[in-house]
């Protein structure tokens, strides 16, 4: 999930590597830069800020409720 995550103009030139076709640079988060997981999990919170009864660890979401009408309506304010 996190190879989703677009980088800001000015760091994608940091990721510039030439070859004998020209230089290029990444446009998306390269795997194993270490902010990369960061960046990912705050926004995920960020986008499950509203909803009550949910645990985010990167992208993994536990939904929980007290009974299983609350979970299966805090389940579907997730799905939407």
């Amino acid at each position: 999930m996190v190879r989703l995550l677009q980088l800001p103009e000015k760091a994608s030139y940091l990721t510039t590597f030439s070859t004998v076709y020209g230089k290029y640079h990444g446009k998306r988060y390269p795997f194993g830069l270490i902010s990369a997981q960061d960046e990912f999990q705050q926004r995920m919170e960020h986008s499950f800020e509203s909803l009550q009864g949910l645990c985010i660890a990167v992208d993994y979401l536990l939904i929980y409720g007290r009974t299983q009408k609350e979970n299966d309506g805090r389940l579907e304010e997730v799905l939407k």
